[in-house]
């Protein structure tokens, strides 16, 4: 093999590495900000529960008060 074939070779080798480190970060780094978003709606569904539960226990039915 010709040095200027092992440099082409070498070459393609890198830009094919480069590239497919950065598609894995990126994929990554979106599956990460999914997993985010998601668990702040699962903290907040918890919390506005919780705040429901809260209220419904401390302020009870006018029905029930009767």
């Amino acid at each position: 093999m010709a040095a200027w074939q092992f440099g082409l070779v070498l070459a393609v080798q890198t830009v094919g590495w480069y590239l497919a480190s950065h598609f894995t970060e990126t994929r990554a780094a979106r599956r990460e900000a999914r997993r985010a978003v998601l668990d702040q709606k699962l903290h907040q569904a918890l919390r506005d529960l919780f705040e429901q539960r809260e209220h419904h226990t401390t302020h009870p039915h006018s029905r029930e008060r009767q």
